[in-house]
Protein backbone atom coordinates (compact mmCIF):
# COMPACT_ATOMS: atom_id res chain seq x y z
CA UNK A 1 0.00 0.00 0.00
CA UNK A 2 1.22 3.34 -0.97
CA UNK A 3 1.35 5.87 2.31
CA UNK A 4 1.09 9.49 2.89
CA UNK A 5 2.51 10.38 6.77
CA UNK A 6 1.61 13.35 8.92
CA UNK A 7 3.69 13.88 11.76
CA UNK A 8 2.75 16.97 14.12
CA UNK A 9 3.97 18.74 16.84
CA UNK A 10 1.90 21.77 18.92
CA UNK A 11 5.44 24.02 19.27
CA UNK A 12 8.57 24.70 17.14
CA UNK A 13 10.87 23.26 19.79
CA UNK A 14 8.62 20.43 20.27
CA UNK A 15 10.15 20.13 16.74
CA UNK A 16 13.59 18.90 17.59
CA UNK A 17 12.73 17.82 20.89
CA UNK A 18 11.32 15.21 23.01
CA UNK A 19 8.15 13.86 20.48
CA UNK A 20 10.22 15.36 17.73
CA UNK A 21 9.02 15.38 14.20
CA UNK A 22 12.15 13.25 12.96
CA UNK A 23 11.26 10.70 15.79
CA UNK A 24 7.53 10.41 14.52
CA UNK A 25 8.58 10.40 10.89
CA UNK A 26 11.75 7.36 12.55
CA UNK A 27 8.21 5.55 13.82
CA UNK A 28 6.46 5.51 10.39
CA UNK A 29 9.42 4.92 7.74
CA UNK A 30 10.30 1.55 10.56
CA UNK A 31 6.76 0.62 11.34
CA UNK A 32 5.87 0.60 7.00
CA UNK A 33 9.06 -1.16 5.91
CA UNK A 34 8.10 -3.81 8.27
CA UNK A 35 4.44 -3.78 7.22
CA UNK A 36 5.18 -3.92 3.09
CA UNK A 37 4.03 -0.65 2.51
CA UNK A 38 5.87 2.31 0.53
CA UNK A 39 5.59 5.79 1.95
CA UNK A 40 5.30 8.17 -1.11
CA UNK A 41 5.69 11.58 1.30
CA UNK A 42 5.69 12.60 5.34
CA UNK A 43 4.30 15.86 5.85
CA UNK A 44 4.81 17.94 8.58
CA UNK A 45 2.63 20.46 10.88
CA UNK A 46 4.13 22.58 13.59
CA UNK A 47 0.30 23.66 15.28
CA UNK A 48 -1.60 22.62 18.02
CA UNK A 49 -3.98 19.60 17.03
CA UNK A 50 -6.88 21.95 18.21
CA UNK A 51 -6.60 24.65 15.65
CA UNK A 52 -8.11 22.12 12.34
CA UNK A 53 -8.60 24.96 10.28
CA UNK A 54 -4.61 25.61 10.31
CA UNK A 55 -3.30 22.20 9.71
CA UNK A 56 -2.05 22.92 6.54
CA UNK A 57 0.04 20.28 6.14
CA UNK A 58 -2.84 17.40 7.25
CA UNK A 59 -4.81 18.78 4.26
CA UNK A 60 -1.86 18.42 1.63
CA UNK A 61 -1.43 14.80 3.17
CA UNK A 62 -5.28 14.14 2.43
CA UNK A 63 -5.31 15.76 -1.19
CA UNK A 64 -2.10 13.41 -1.81
CA UNK A 65 -4.51 10.43 -1.61
CA UNK A 66 -7.81 12.38 -2.92
CA UNK A 67 -5.67 12.85 -6.52
CA UNK A 68 -4.53 9.27 -6.49
CA UNK A 69 -0.84 9.69 -5.40
CA UNK A 70 -1.44 7.49 -1.99
CA UNK A 71 -3.87 5.44 -0.53
CA UNK A 72 -3.92 6.01 2.85
CA UNK A 73 -2.81 8.14 5.58
CA UNK A 74 -0.43 6.83 8.53
CA UNK A 75 0.38 8.86 11.98
CA UNK A 76 1.67 7.58 15.09
CA UNK A 77 -0.83 7.76 17.08
CA UNK A 78 -4.61 9.55 15.93
CA UNK A 79 -4.09 12.48 18.48
CA UNK A 80 -1.24 13.59 16.05
CA UNK A 81 -4.02 13.70 13.56
CA UNK A 82 -6.64 16.30 15.67
CA UNK A 83 -7.24 17.03 19.17
CA UNK A 84 -10.70 18.21 18.11
CA UNK A 85 -13.78 15.98 19.38
CA UNK A 86 -15.68 18.07 15.75
CA UNK A 87 -12.63 17.41 13.90
CA UNK A 88 -11.96 14.16 14.63
CA UNK A 89 -15.51 13.49 13.94
CA UNK A 90 -15.39 15.28 10.57
CA UNK A 91 -11.96 13.83 9.44
CA UNK A 92 -13.39 9.80 10.16
CA UNK A 93 -16.64 11.03 7.89
CA UNK A 94 -14.32 12.12 5.31
CA UNK A 95 -12.05 9.18 5.90
CA UNK A 96 -14.83 6.75 5.55
CA UNK A 97 -17.14 8.23 2.83
CA UNK A 98 -13.86 8.11 0.72
CA UNK A 99 -12.57 5.03 1.40
CA UNK A 100 -9.54 6.15 2.56
CA UNK A 101 -7.96 4.53 5.14
CA UNK A 102 -6.17 6.38 8.26
CA UNK A 103 -4.05 3.79 9.60
CA UNK A 104 -1.67 4.56 13.17
CA UNK A 105 1.56 2.59 13.63
CA UNK A 106 0.25 0.62 16.66
CA UNK A 107 -2.11 -1.10 14.08
CA UNK A 108 -5.63 0.73 14.13
CA UNK A 109 -7.40 1.25 10.91
CA UNK A 110 -10.30 4.11 10.31
CA UNK A 111 -12.02 1.78 7.76
CA UNK A 112 -12.15 -1.45 10.57
CA UNK A 113 -15.99 -1.42 11.51
CA UNK A 114 -14.95 -3.73 14.48
CA UNK A 115 -12.10 -0.89 16.23
CA UNK A 116 -14.38 2.00 15.11
CA UNK A 117 -15.79 2.45 18.73
CA UNK A 118 -12.35 2.12 20.03
CA UNK A 119 -11.10 4.82 17.36
CA UNK A 120 -13.47 7.19 18.49
CA UNK A 121 -12.83 6.91 22.57
CA UNK A 122 -9.31 7.22 21.36
CA UNK A 123 -10.36 10.84 19.55
CA UNK A 124 -12.57 11.78 22.29
CA UNK A 125 -9.44 11.02 24.88
CA UNK A 126 -7.16 13.22 22.95
CA UNK A 127 -9.46 15.77 23.20
CA UNK A 128 -10.43 15.44 26.54
CA UNK A 129 -6.36 15.68 27.59
CA UNK A 130 -6.18 18.79 25.38
CA UNK A 131 -8.88 20.40 27.88
CA UNK A 132 -7.06 19.26 30.66
CA UNK A 133 -3.49 20.38 29.97
CA UNK A 134 -5.01 23.89 28.88
CA UNK A 135 -6.68 23.95 32.26
CA UNK A 136 -3.73 23.20 34.10
CA UNK A 137 -1.84 25.59 32.14
CA UNK A 138 -4.81 28.21 33.33
CA UNK A 139 -4.84 27.56 36.24
CA UNK A 140 -1.26 27.66 37.45
CA UNK A 141 -1.01 31.01 35.89
CA UNK A 142 -3.77 32.27 37.82
CA UNK A 143 -1.97 31.40 40.68
CA UNK A 144 1.48 33.02 39.02
CA UNK A 145 -0.74 36.45 38.60
CA UNK A 146 -1.76 36.00 42.32
CA UNK A 147 1.56 35.14 43.75
CA UNK A 148 4.03 37.30 41.76
CA UNK A 149 3.69 40.75 41.65
CA UNK A 150 5.98 41.60 38.80
CA UNK A 151 3.55 39.59 36.45
CA UNK A 152 0.26 41.51 38.07
CA UNK A 153 1.90 45.09 36.74
CA UNK A 154 2.49 43.19 33.16
CA UNK A 155 6.24 42.96 33.39
CA UNK A 156 6.92 39.14 33.55
CA UNK A 157 9.97 38.47 34.59
CA UNK A 158 12.68 36.33 32.12
CA UNK A 159 14.01 33.27 32.46
CA UNK A 160 17.04 32.19 31.83
CA UNK A 161 17.84 30.37 28.54
CA UNK A 162 19.22 27.47 30.51
CA UNK A 163 16.17 27.53 32.39
CA UNK A 164 14.02 28.01 29.12
CA UNK A 165 15.63 25.03 27.38
CA UNK A 166 14.89 22.32 30.09
CA UNK A 167 11.78 23.03 30.71
CA UNK A 168 10.56 22.77 27.15
CA UNK A 169 12.63 19.75 26.14
CA UNK A 170 11.11 18.44 30.14
CA UNK A 171 7.32 19.35 28.35
CA UNK A 172 8.20 17.93 25.51
CA UNK A 173 9.34 14.23 26.64
CA UNK A 174 5.76 14.34 29.05
CA UNK A 175 7.10 15.26 32.26
CA UNK A 176 4.28 17.32 34.48
CA UNK A 177 5.03 21.12 36.07
CA UNK A 178 5.84 19.70 39.24
CA UNK A 179 8.37 17.30 37.71
CA UNK A 180 9.91 19.87 35.80
CA UNK A 181 9.99 22.30 38.75
CA UNK A 182 12.15 19.16 41.34
CA UNK A 183 14.80 18.91 37.88
CA UNK A 184 15.08 22.87 37.86
CA UNK A 185 15.65 23.03 41.79
CA UNK A 186 17.95 19.78 42.11
CA UNK A 187 19.95 21.20 39.12
CA UNK A 188 20.27 24.69 41.27
CA UNK A 189 18.94 26.62 38.01
CA UNK A 190 17.79 30.60 39.07
CA UNK A 191 14.32 31.09 38.93
CA UNK A 192 13.41 34.08 37.18
CA UNK A 193 13.71 36.47 40.26
CA UNK A 194 16.51 34.55 40.94
CA UNK A 195 15.08 33.93 44.61
CA UNK A 196 13.13 31.33 45.78
CA UNK A 197 12.38 27.73 44.50
CA UNK A 198 10.91 26.38 41.22
CA UNK A 199 7.10 26.00 41.70
CA UNK A 200 4.81 24.21 39.34
CA UNK A 201 2.98 27.88 38.19
CA UNK A 202 6.24 29.18 36.90
CA UNK A 203 7.05 25.97 34.66
CA UNK A 204 3.53 26.24 33.03
CA UNK A 205 3.94 30.18 32.57
CA UNK A 206 7.36 29.48 30.56
CA UNK A 207 5.29 26.81 28.40
CA UNK A 208 2.27 29.00 27.85
CA UNK A 209 5.01 31.86 26.68
CA UNK A 210 6.36 29.53 24.05
CA UNK A 211 3.05 28.01 22.72
CA UNK A 212 1.71 31.72 22.10
CA UNK A 213 5.09 32.94 20.34
CA UNK A 214 5.65 29.87 18.97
Amino acid sequence: MRLVGFIRVSTTRQATEGHSLAAQEGIIRAWAECEGHSVVAIIPDVMSGAKAAKLHGREAAIRLIEVGMADALVVIRFDRATRSTLDAQQLLERSRKAGWAMLTTDGKNSLDESQAFMTDIEFAFAAEERRRISRRTREGLAAALENDPALALGRPPTVSPEAERTILAQHASGASARTIATTLNTAGIPTATGAGRWVHAQVLRVIRRAEETS
